[in-house]
């Protein structure tokens, strides 16, 4: 699934298989690989200056390859890292800082309500469960996860910063969002806990964040403002530097995970709905659109409190009728 990256007359791509492969672009023969000892899943590889970053699972491990001298110049391992930094296609700046992210699992268990949301009432009664009695049946609870972002020299791979973006529940797929550098900021979205943000690329002050649905994509930006796509359909723009909401407009499907381009003052994006959308920037910067929330609130109120006691009430008027009954027939 990743993007090929191409460099010196050479087409590179990284695969489930745990290779780096270099191949002719006129041929598509293979030129010369190397293994990774990782999977890299959809972290599409970055060049800058003749070396190649990407991030793999299994074990998670971030590389960086000298494509000149056909070796891995360094490599990072994340021991606490449990998923998406084989997600993440990295971005590297011209002061030699590489950006990425990936997710954490915490000690801390999803509510009950979290539960409902997302996975339904039977798993819900089965967290129920787990809180109660994990230790006791050896099932531990669903767990909230930590999305983090990471800042490593790209000469040694030596970690300049890292940053968490929070804490929640974990999503099923694309699990870590994508960085994206512009005007000394990093901007990033994280479908972990539904939020856009914007931080300093130096230090990694954050500088602001926006709550907003399960995102995955990498942002765009231009003229000041950066754009940031959800899983609702809803494309927002930003004011890059004070994070100010300038407008957000309402195209359809799953915008993920494939980021939007900008052309010629067009936001183009293709979404999950089968159709591909140019839209003028001006109409993003002009709407209001939003989406209807779901009554998450009534769901778990019916299925957490309102079913089991009728079930309770129910059982209980059962048990009285058979004792009537068995006493009528004994008499």
């Amino acid at each position: 699934m990743p993007t090929p990256a191409f460099y010196d007359d050479t087409v590179y791509i990284t695969t489930g298989d745990k290779h780096l492969y270099g191949l002719d672009p006129e041929t598509g023969t293979e030129r010369w690989s190397l293994n990774l000892g990782s999977v890299v899943s959809m972290s599409s590889p970055t060049i800058k200056d003749g070396v190649l970053y990407v991030g793999g699972s299994s074990p998670y491990t971030f590389f960086a390859v000298d494509l000149d001298d056909r070796e891995i110049k360094w490599e990072r391992h994340f021991e606490n890292v449990t998923s998406g930094l084989d997600d993440v296609p990295p971005v590297v700046s011209n002061e030699g800082v590489v950006y990425t992210t990936a997710v954490q699992e915490t000690e801390n268990p999803l509510s009950v309500r979290q539960i409902v949301n997302t996975y339904g009432a039977i798993a819900a009664y089965k967290q129920m469960i787990k809180l109660a009695v994990g230790d006791l049946i050896g099932k531990q609870p669903i767990m909230n996860h930590e999305h983090k972002i990471y800042a490593m020299a790209s000469e040694n791979g030596e970690l300049e910063w890292q940053k968490s973006l929070g804490e929640g529940q974990m999503v099923s797929n694309n699990k870590s969002g994508a960085p994206m550098l512009y005007d000394d900021k990093v901007f990033v979205g994280s479908p972990i806990t539904k939020s856009f943000y914007a931080f300093d690329a130096r230090d990694g002050e954050q500088l602001w964040n926006h709550s907003s649905n399960i995102n995955k994509a990498p942002p765009v930006a231009d003229n000041d403002v950066v754009y940031f796509t959800d899983t609702k359909g809803l494309v927002y723009g930003f004011n890059a530097e004070s994070g100010e909401l300038q407008g957000q407009k309402l195209l359809g499907g799953t915008l993920a995970p494939s980021g939007p381009l900008l052309v010629n003052n067009h936001l183009i994006v293709g979404s999950q709905d089968t159709n591909v959308y140019s839209v003028p920037t001006e109409e993003i910067l002009e709407a209001n659109d939003s989406v209807e929330e779901e009554n998450s609130l009534l769901s778990y109120v019916l299925f957490i409190y309102v079913l089991p006691i009728a079930g309770l009430m129910a059982a209980v008027m059962i048990g009285v009728f058979m004792v009537k009954r068995w006493r009528k027939n004994k008499a």
